[in-house]
């Protein structure tokens, strides 16, 4: 697999998660990157497994869920 097929594989993966989340924007579903690792619902970046540990049912990182709390939206 060369360089551009890479990128044109990423772009498709990202492309389809934008569309997922465009379509079910109030959906708590997890999200997991093309390696099967789950990842931050807001932010899209890795949930920690040590965060995962503890909270098995994580959608968000901790960043993201403290700044969703703050606005008094609890899950």
């Amino acid at each position: 697999m060369n360089e551009i097929d890479v990128a044109q594989e990423r772009d498709s993966f990202f492309t389809q998660m934008q569309l997922r989340r465009a379509l079910a924007p109030q959906d708590d579903e997890p999200l997991y990157d093309s390696d099967g690792k789950r990842i931050c619902l807001d932010c899209e970046t890795r949930i920690p497994q040590k965060r995962l540990k503890a909270m098995p049912d994580a959608v968000r990182c901790i960043g993201c869920q403290e700044k969703l709390e703050r606005r008094g939206v609890t899950e």
